[in-house]
């Protein structure tokens, strides 16, 4: 009998093991990503300034900014983007593209770039990262393609690719340039946005747009920023019309000159740059504050704000910047 009870107990034991492995806890999920830093190129301070995410929500003056990278004189910065490790590349107005260490921007300061690509142009007002991890930038008359095993050799590597076009529409500076969720490029055109798809980035050459978005006579009057949203509607500054406008994306498909489905009258006078926050929150940088005030004017438009063409008030303020120029262009992209 006593034999039969330890049966019974050991039994039981392995029971209960077993029920509580079948229903042990899941383990915890994983932490929140790190809130994204607003980041914005500054071309008449030479500097690149970093606003923190309460700044963002609360606003800020360029004095004010948690983190300054200064470039110092004679590199005035204009476009830029980071690298996967959290490197940030800077195109300047002198043909430079300057690599800067994530580790060196951790605070305010003077960092030497670890890396100083020359372009053989002036004007390195696009600068990209292709979901491939090549490195593009749009200067004087032509884009430059550099793959990640390129970028990493010793020295100033050339481009992998270059790309002209004798397309009407090509501009002799195209400002920006932004990637699609399949790896076509958009270049800012003149009175048009251009596509030259992923199949045409591979080789060097001249070559055409496969899509131009062109003007319906009112819009795209001084092409300057792009910017995709989550649905994959393009956004763009049209800087001497004074507006920003949304192509929605089944009119993108195709060669045309469709009506933008909103116009916005943005706050600040000459609208530059475009970005998106992780909440969906349309950033936009202009030469002027309202009225023609100081320069350097930086605000973000909520999603209400603008489903709807006519004037988009600001839901929070980034003034004053400082000249942007050409620059102004935001990234958002965590401290590194």
């Amino acid at each position: 009998m006593r034999h039969l009870r330890v049966i019974a107990f050991l039994f039981a034991l392995l029971l209960l093991v077993s029920c509580s492995s079948s229903e042990a806890p899941e383990p915890p999920p994983p932490p929140p990503p790190e809130p994204d830093w607003l980041w914005v190129s500054v071309w008449g301070e030479h500097k690149v300034l970093g606003f923190d995410p309460d700044q963002q929500k609360e606003g800020a003056s360029g004095a004010q900014a948690a983190i300054v990278v200064n470039l110092g004189a004679g590199r005035a910065p204009y476009g830029m983007d980071f690298d996967a490790d959290g490197n940030l590349w800077v195109g300047t107005q002198e043909g430079e593209l300057l690599a800067y260490a994530a580790e060196d921007l951790h605070q305010s300061g003077a960092p030497t770039p670890f890396k100083e690509l020359g372009t053989g142009a002036p004007h390195v007002a696009g600068v990209r990262f292709a979901p491939n991890g090549w490195l593009w930038a749009a200067v004087q008359g032509k884009v430059l393609g550099w793959s990640p095993t390129r970028l990493t050799a010793a020295g100033k590597p050339e481009p992998n690719v270059t790309l002209t076009s004798a397309s009407a529409y090509m501009p002799e500076y195209p400002n920006d340039l932004v990637f699609d969720e399949d790896g076509n490029m958009w270049l800012v055109g003149t009175g048009a946005v251009l596509m030259f798809a992923r199949s045409q980035l591979v080789s060097s050459g001249a070559v055409m747009p496969e899509v131009v978005i062109a003007s319906d006579g009112e819009s795209l009057n001084g092409v300057m920023g792009l910017a995709f949203d989550a649905g994959g509607d393009l956004w763009v500054t049209a800087y001497t019309g004074g507006r920003i406008e949304r192509f929605a994306r089944d009119d993108l498909a195709a060669s045309g000159t469709p009506t933008p489905a909103v116009s916005l009258s943005p706050p600040g006078i000459g609208p530059m740059r475009l970005a998106f926050d992780a909440d969906d929150g349309l950033w936009v940088t202009t030469v002027f504050t309202p009225g023609f005030g100081d320069f350097g004017h930086m605000a973000m438009i909520a999603p209400a704000d603008r489903e709807v063409s006519g004037p988009a008030p600001a839901s929070v303020e980034m003034t004053p910047l400082g000249n942007i120029d050409a620059g102004g262009t935001i990234v958002f992209h965590p401290r590194p």
